[in-house]
């Protein structure tokens, strides 16, 4: 955030067209949570990481096993591949 400048401010150039380096990094981070999670960019990303994270929560009172997804994703291979 440039010196001096309100946050409040600085979010409100979102709302102004053209290029702007908070909206890059803003679709930057959206696309980069899109691609982590597998999550359906029709879809609020909101919405989808809420419904993740209270599915989560419900395994963990359950006591059951949760990971990353990045690390399912590698656990998945490993066992595939007879490495676990």
């Amino acid at each position: 955030m440039p010196d001096g400048t309100k946050l409040a401010e600085f979010v409100a150039t979102l709302e102004l067209p053209g290029a702007n380096p908070l909206k890059d990094a803003h679709a930057a981070l959206d696309a980069a949570v899109l691609a982590a999670y597998s999550f359906n960019p029709k879809r609020g990303l909101l919405a989808q990481i809420l419904a993740l994270n209270q599915e989560i929560a419900t395994k963990i009172e359950k006591g059951k096993f949760v990971v990353a997804p990045r690390r399912a994703k590698e656990l998945c291979r490993c066992q595939k591949n007879g490495d676990e």
